[in-house]
């Protein structure tokens, strides 16, 4: 269980298969609050994470990053999924990338019981990787256009994925 990610948000675009349910807690255990600390830097983190009731932040300047943004500042239009949501994809990605597919001599392969396929295609895994980070991107310029609300913001930039 982690701060703001369960096991049981796993659900629709995240859904898992039921052998994950044991896995799960200890990606969230390992990515969550890091992933957080990259977002916002370690101040700022802190912050966060002592003003989080219930799986959820309560004042109201971490609420608003918090919750989908969807706002025009200094002539740019942001837009946010949100951090839970942003959790979800990122942690999710590492879950897939770490046990749907093993390495093989042949290079990656899905991990199956029956069988090992090579002739997968990883964009779809890299594309929930994606989403999250333009969330991740949106929240931290949101932020960054509001430093008076943040003003111990610092946290890391992280770049999108591609496959070659």
């Amino acid at each position: 269980m982690g701060l703001i990610i369960v096991k049981a948000d796993f659900i629709g675009n995240y859904d898992l298969v039921k052998s994950a349910n044991d896995k799960i807690d200890s990606f969230i255990a390992k990515y969550e609050k890091n992933l957080l600390n990259d977002l916002l830097g370690s101040e700022l983190f802190e912050l966060f994470e002592a003003d989080v009731t219930s799986y959820e932040p309560v004042t109201d300047r971490f609420l608003t990053i918090f919750n989908p943004i969807k706002t025009k500042q200094n002539g740019v239009e942001i837009q946010s999924d949100g951090i839970k949501e942003m959790l979800l994809g990122l942690i999710y990605f590492e879950y897939e990338r770490k046990n749907r597919y093993k390495t093989s001599n042949s290079g990656p392969v899905k991990n199956t019981t029956d069988s090992a396929n090579s002739d997968i295609d990883l964009s779809h895994l890299y594309n929930f990787y994606n989403d999250a980070i333009h969330t991740y991107k949106s929240i931290q310029y949101y932020i960054s256009v509001n430093r008076t609300i943040y003003p111990e913001f610092n946290g890391l930039n992280k770049e999108f994925s591609y496959i070659w």
